[in-house]
């Protein structure tokens, strides 16, 4: 009847109208999301600053021993690892730090740029860490109460982590290990090659005697 038909009509009405409305809202959405993830991803690029030098040579680095939170002088012993050299930083910019393990918790050192000593910061306990370095610091140090030598330390400029790698001069330490390892053994290639030619030739000289 006329009614029933009325009624399906406004339901189709209503229904389409809803069509409409979820289809619009869904391309605002889709509108939106698209620009704020672009503009994300841009943020996200362009605040990104990749260091990946270590800063940390494995020398600098000792275990059963401390620097005292009051003077910044390094203690005749201890229970933590610590960097013994003086470590160059820029103030006010960010570097990453990150350790072999996450065990106990790290402090900083502060220096300013005649290395004298101007603070300290518990770090807290976690295995990687981003420091902003205060102003008046361009020297820097660290305690590590996992008391640990193993291979791991990385300090870098920047503000993104980056997959451990040996220090530079580590590297050209192990490179000239090598090349003298080599240069020995040819020195003592050469001396036994010397010995065995000397040998041969007194042989020689035996042998003619006895002919």
């Amino acid at each position: 009847d006329k009614t029933a038909v009325d009624d399906l009509t406004t339901r189709v009405t209503n229904a389409e109208l809803t069509i409409d409305a979820h289809a619009g809202a869904i391309a605002q959405k889709a509108e939106r999301t698209e620009v704020y993830t672009k503009t994300e991803i841009d943020g996200i690029v362009d605040g990104i600053e990749i260091g990946g030098r270590n800063l940390i040579q494995k020398s600098w680095l000792k275990n059963n021993s401390d620097i005292d939170i009051s003077t910044g002088l390094e203690r005749p012993s201890g229970r933590r690892t610590i960097v013994t050299e003086f470590i160059q930083v820029t103030p006010q910019q960010t570097y990453m730090f990150q350790r072999p393990v996450d065990q106990g918790n790290v402090g900083a050192r502060y220096y300013d740029s005649d290395k004298n000593y101007i603070g300290a910061a518990n770090l807290g306990s976690r295995r990687v860490y981003k420091l902003n370095i205060p102003d008046g610091c361009y020297y820097f140090k660290f305690i590590d109460e996992a008391n640990t030598l193993d291979e791991g330390y990385k300090f870098e400029k920047g503000n993104k982590a980056t997959d451990w790698a040996p220090a530079p001069e580590d590297v050209e330490a192990e490179i000239n290990t090598v090349k003298t390892d080599v240069a020995t053994l040819t020195t003592n290639y050469d001396s036994i090659t010397a010995r065995v030619e000397s040998t041969e030739g007194d042989i020689d000289t035996l042998t003619g005697d006895v002919s």
